[in-house]
C-alpha cells in the first residue's frame, strides 16, 4: 500500500485538476503531513560496507585465531568493540542518526564475536544459550542506549537463537516472548517499520517455540491461535485510537498486524491436522469449512481496509482451504488442479469484464465533464 503521504499528495493533485481544492493550498497541506524516511540507496551502500568490514575484522580475527596469543586476541576484540562503541557514543552526540546506528550495529556484532570467540576467558562452553544471550542483551543495551536499530535487531536475533539453543528440558518460556514485544512497542514509537518487522517474526518465532516445546495439539493448538489473532486485532484497532497527526504510526502498525493474522492462521492450519481434527473426518471438515469462511473474511477486510498484503494472504489460504476440503472430500489432485484451473479461468475473465466496465464508466465521467 501507499505511503499516506503519497496517497494524501496524489488525492490533492486530484481534486485541484477537479477544481475542488485551491492550487496555492497545496503546499500548505501537505506541509502538516508526517514524512516518512526511506533508506535511499546511497546509505544502504554504507550499512552493508560498514557490516561487511566488522565482519571482515571478525572473520580475520577468528582464521588467526590459533596463532594470536590469547591476551592479544582478546585485546584486539576488546579494541575493536570500544573504537565502534565510540564511534556510535560520538555520533549520537553530534546527531549523525545514520552513522550512530551503523557504529552501534558494528558494535553489537563484535561483541557477539567477542563472547563467542572467548567463550572459554567467559566460561560460558557449558551453557550453549548463554553465548547468543550475552550478546543479545549487550546488543539491545547498546541499542537502547544509541537509539541505534540495527543494534535492537541484533540483539533480538541473537536472544532468538539462544531460545532456540535451549534443550527439551530447558525452561518452558522464551525469552524472546517478552523481549520481542517489548521491541516492537519500541519499533512503534521510533518509528521503524525494521524493527517492526524483526520484532514481529521474533514474536511468532517464540510464539511456535512455545506449541512446540509444550507438544499443543487440535483444540489447545487451536485456541492458542486467539493469542496472535488477539494481537492482530490489537494493531488493526489501534489506529482508531491515536491522533489525527499520528498517521506514520498508524501506518506503522499494521506490519505486526499482517505478521500476527499469518501466525494466527498458520496455527490454526495447523490445528486442523493435529489430535482429534486428524482422528475425526466430521470435525476435519468442519475446520476446512471454518478455514474457508476465515479466507473469504481475510479477503473482504483486506478489499475493505485497501491492504493488499491482507488480501493476498487470504486469497492464498482461500486455495489452500478449498484443496484441503477437496482432498477430504476423496477427490483426487489431477482432478481438483482441474477443478481451480476452471476457476481460475472464470475469475480471470470477470475481473477483466469488470476492468473493462470500470474503464468504460471512468471515460463517460471524463467525457461528460
Amino acid at each position: 500500500m501507499a505511503d499516506y503521504r503519497e496517497q494524501v499528495t496524489a488525492d490533492l493533485d486530484r481534486w485541484i485538476t477537479a477544481g475542488l481544492v485551491q492550487a496555492d493550498k497545496r503546499e500548505a497541506i501537505l506541509a502538516t503531513l508526517p514524512v516518512r524516511r526511506r533508506l535511499d540507496a546511497v546509505t544502504a551502500l554504507i550499512w552493508v560496507a560498514a557490516v561487511l568490514l566488522g565482519l571482515a575484522v571478525i572473520a580475520f580475527i577468528g582464521a588467526n585465531w590459533e596463532a594470536i596469543p590469547r591476551l592479544v586476541r582478546f585485546g584486539l576484540l576488546l579494541v575493536a568493540f570500544l573504537t565502534a562503541a565510540a564511534c556510535g557514543a560520538e555520533a549520537t552526540r553530534r546527531k549523525r542518526t545514520v552513522v550512530a546506528d551503523i557504529a552501534l550495529t558494528v558494535a553489537s556484532l563484535v561483541f557477539a564475536s567477542a563472547i563467542g570467540l572467548t567463550g572459554q576467558i567467559f566460561e560460558l562452553t557449558g551453557s550453549p544459550p548463554a553465548v547468543p544471550y550475552g550478546a543479545g542483551a549487550a546488543a539491545l543495551a547498546l541499542g537502547l542506549a544509541g537509539r541505534s536499530r540495527g543494534a535492537l535487531v541484533v540483539g533480538v536475533v541473537a536472544v532468538m537463537i539462544g531460545d532456540l539453543l535451549i534443550a527439551d528440558g530447558g525452561f518452558g518460556m522464551p525469552i524472546t516472548v517478552v523481549v520481542a514485544p517489548a521491541v516492537l512497542w519500541i519499533a512503534l514509537r521510533w518509528r521503524s517499520s525494521l524493527l517492526a518487522h524483526v520484532s514481529s517474526i521474533a514474536t511468532l518465532v517464540a510464539l511456535v517455540w512455545i506449541a512446540a516445546h509444550h507438544s499443543l495439539q487440535d483444540w489447545a493448538l487451536l485456541a492458542f491461535a486467539g493469542v496472535p489473532a488477539l494481537a492482530a486485532a490489537v494493531f488493526t484497532a489501534a489506529p482508531l485510537f491515536g491522533g489525527p497527526d499520528d498517521k506514520t504510526r498508524a501506518t506503522l502498525s499494521r506490519i505486526p498486524a499482517t505478521w500476527f493474522v499469518v501466525g494466527a492462521l498458520g496455527f490454526f492450519i495447523a490445528a486442523g491436522y493435529t489430535g482429534a481434527f486428524e482422528d475425526n473426518a466430521a470435525l476435519g471438515l468442519v475446520h476446512r469449512v471454518v478455514w474457508i469462511a476465515l479466507s473469504a473474511g481475510l479477503i473482504a477486510f483486506g478489499r475493505f481496509d485497501r491492504r493488499d498484503v491482507l488480501t493476498g494472504i487470504g486469497v492464498v489460504s482461500l486455495i489452500g482451504a478449498a484443496c484441503g476440503l477437496l482432498n477430504d472430500l476423496g477427490l483426487d489432485l489431477i482432478l481438483i488442479s482441474l477443478v481451480f484451473l476452471g476457476c481460475s479461468l472464470v475469475a480471470l475473465v470477470v475481473g477483466l469484464v469488470l476492468r473493462r466496465g470500470r474503464s468504460d464508466s471512468t471515460a463517460n465521467e471524463e467525457g461528460a465533464q
